[in-house]
This record gives structure tokens, sequence and C-alpha cells, in this order.
């Protein structure tokens, strides 16, 4: 099973799948969805270019888990036309709801709006559905660890 990796403030890291009610790219408000990446450093980048430099001023841990069952994809030819634009579009989000909506699946591979996709076919973004009915009986954490954007932190053991 592969797995894949979500950041969430280290306060929160004994509910690591906790999840609030704003919206992002793929999901409207109300409309929950975790994002998760395929290896940590799409996870990392994602979270940096999103925070910016304020990534340097709260504590945060690097959640690790696996989906149990396929994991289905998005096809580039099945991407709303303008899926990577920024501002995120109303239409990622609406194919968000309806996904979620549908519970198809507790999961859907998509790409990152922020990589070229030709150039990093098998690096992807994970949007689970923590609302799916199967949700607790497919995802489950492997491990939790903390992750330092701030160096000093790191460096002095402040931790």
């Amino acid at each position: 099973m592969p797995l894949y990796y979500r950041i969430i403030a280290r306060r929160h890291e004994k509910t690591p799948f906790n999840f609030g009610r704003n919206g992002a790219r793929w999901n409207p408000p109300n409309t929950p969805v975790l994002y998760a990446g395929s290896n940590v450093s799409i996870t990392m980048m994602e979270f940096i270019s999103i925070l910016g430099t304020v990534v340097v001023k709260n504590k945060w841990s690097l959640i690790t888990f696996d989906i149990q069952g396929t994991i289905p994809h998005l096809e580039p030819e099945g991407l709303p036309g303008d899926w990577d634009s920024r501002p995120y579009p109303l239409t990622t989000q609406r194919f968000g709801k309806d996904w979620c909506d549908s519970h198809a699946s507790v999961c859907l591979k998509v790409p990152s709006s922020r990589i070229p996709l030709k150039f990093y076919p098998e690096e992807h973004n994970l949007l689970v559905n923590p609302l799916h009915p199967d949700f607790a009986s497919l995802v489950k954490v492997h491990s939790v660890d903390q992750l330092y954007f701030n160096l000093n932190e790191w460096a002095t053991g402040d931790r």
C-alpha cells in the first residue's frame, strides 16, 4: 500500500484527521476535505506555497498514513479546464463537492497545480473525504512525526 503524507498543527496530532470547514481548491466551505501528498517533498512544497513564511512561526507534525483498496485518479482530460488557475476557480470546488457528496470513493488522486503535470506525472495530491462512510475502516495512520520548517528550532532542540 502506498503511503501518503499530511501536515497538521502539532497541537492537533492526537486527532490527525481532524478537519475544519474552510474551502480550498478542491472543496467549497462546509465540505470538508483532507489534503495530502504522495511524498513528503510535494506535501511540504504545497504547504509552504500556501502558507508562506508563517510556517516558521508554528509547530507542525507530519502524518504518514495509507489508504486500503484502490485509489482512483483524475486523468488530465477529466480535469476542469481551469483546474490549475490562481486563484483557484469555483469549477474545482464544485467538482470536489460533487465528488464528496457522491461518496464514490474515500480518496481521489489529483495533480498539483504548483508543479508542471507533464514533468511529474507520478507525483500527486490526494483528496480524502473524512465523511465517507468507509473512512475509518480504510484510512490508517502509520506514524506521527515532528516536522520543522524553522531550522533554528531543530538546531536548538526547541521541540
